[in-house]
């Protein structure tokens, strides 16, 4: 980190020396590497700290194919590039374009025996930092979407890795003004004993106010949600419907939302509160809870939930919408019961009242998306 932060300073120029020198200090307890042998044999060589490889490290695919790097004899001369255009492009290109690009170019030069991922993230990372943005952290939940934007960036359309790295950028922005907040809040204590009780209550009503336009964002999102499952359930309920069954029940769907403050917006407590398990994060219902539902009626019963609530403790301005899955099935009362609660998304949709509505609401049709995508797929996996 020290390395990283002395080249955001200035204090380091970008060099073949810098990033040899990032990869000894980043392999200093490794001391070998695997490689395959002609005859297909595993077998472990001793690793080269901060030296450019002497022996191809091609890796074979799933499918048996050979996916090939740079060849050892030509690193030298590809990496000299590599420089040269971060160098020339540092000031002149936006930095999630510069950092997709150095990292895929890296990546395909594959310059040591090991340890090139760290490096290509590495130096990714320090084109934000640079610009006094956030280190790039690719999560495990992302892995499946950054081998294919690598595998496109290979076939000469870097888009859509410019795309997972912005989408991560937004998200550690969107996650620092949620923090920033709450020290906000926290430091109203202070205002408080050095403000007389009529400042307080200016203040106080004032920022109620700010904060109160989050809820009117919240409830335009709950209705894009509708608009989307409604589409869906018209299209399936009519679908469903022409299906002839052995029984003679009639399949269908059918769509229910439930607006902040109605009785029925207490439902699917239980779920939301396990979906904010598996996300790890602090499920607020006492100012806000509202959802759409979407309930598939075959000869299983399978719900599809969006619901809209606050995000970490108090009253903070910050909240999310979470997208889950699950079935019904008959329990021994007679009536029925949920089981299988899965998420549909990767990941909260976070939002907050700093934020232009409109690019909530841009961010929002792209989650959203995803999400009934994820969820259909959920259902498809209970026919089969």
């Amino acid at each position: 980190m020290e390395s990283l932060f002395s080249f955001v300073k200035g204090d380091q120029p970008f060099s073949e020396h810098y990033i040899r020198s990032m990869h000894m200090q980043f392999t200093a307890h490794q001391n070998h590497t695997e490689a395959v042998t002609a005859d297909g044999k595993i077998t472990k060589i001793p690793l080269l700290k901060g030296k450019y490889k002497e022996q191809p490290n091609n890796p074979r695919r799933p499918g048996g194919e050979m996916h090939e790097y740079c060849p050892p004899e030509f690193v030298n001369d590809e990496m000299e590039k590599l420089v040269r255009v971060y160098v020339k492009s540092e000031n002149s290109m936006p930095p999630e374009v510069l950092s997709a690009w150095v990292h895929h170019r890296f990546t395909q030069i594959h310059p040591f025996q090991d340890g090139n991922g760290r490096i290509a993230r590495a130096i990714a990372s320090l084109v934000f930092l640079k610009k006094g943005l956030f280190p790039l952290v690719v999560r495990e939940s992302d892995r499946r979407d950054y081998i294919i934007a690598l595998e496109k960036a290979d076939a000469g359309d870097i888009e859509p890795l410019i795309k997972l790295f912005s989408k991560r950028q937004r998200d550690s922005i969107l996650a620092a003004l949620g923090i920033q907040q709450q020290v906000i809040q926290a430091k109203h204590s202070e205002q408080i004993i050095s403000s007389s009780l009529a400042l307080l209550v200016a203040k106080s009503t004032a920022k109620k106010k700010q904060l109160s336009s989050v809820v009117a964002v919240a409830n335009e999102l709950q209705s894009v949600a509708k608009s989307k499952l409604a589409k869906l359930q018209a299209d399936l309920d009519s679908e469903l419907r022409r299906i002839e069954t052995h029984g003679g029940e009639t399949f269908n769907a059918s769509l229910k939302k439930a607006e902040n403050g109605e009785k029925e917006s207490y439902y699917y407590q239980r779920q939301i509160y396990e979906v904010g398990k598996i996300h790890d994060y602090y499920v607020n219902l006492d100012r806000y809870k509202s959802w759409t539902r979407l309930i598939i009626y075959t000869d299983k019963i399978f719900e599809i939930v969006f619901s809209v609530h606050g995000h970490g403790r108090g009253d903070n301005g910050v909240m999310v919408v979470t997208g889950f899955t699950f079935e019904k099935i008959p329990s021994e009362d007679s009536g029925t019961e949920s089981t299988n609660t899965k998420p549909c998304s990767q990941e909260i949709f976070q939002f907050n009242y700093l934020e232009n509505k409109n690019n909530i609401i841009n961010r929002f049709n792209e989650w959203i998306d995803d999400a009934i995508t994820i969820a259909l797929a959920e259902w498809q996996q209970t026919i089969t």
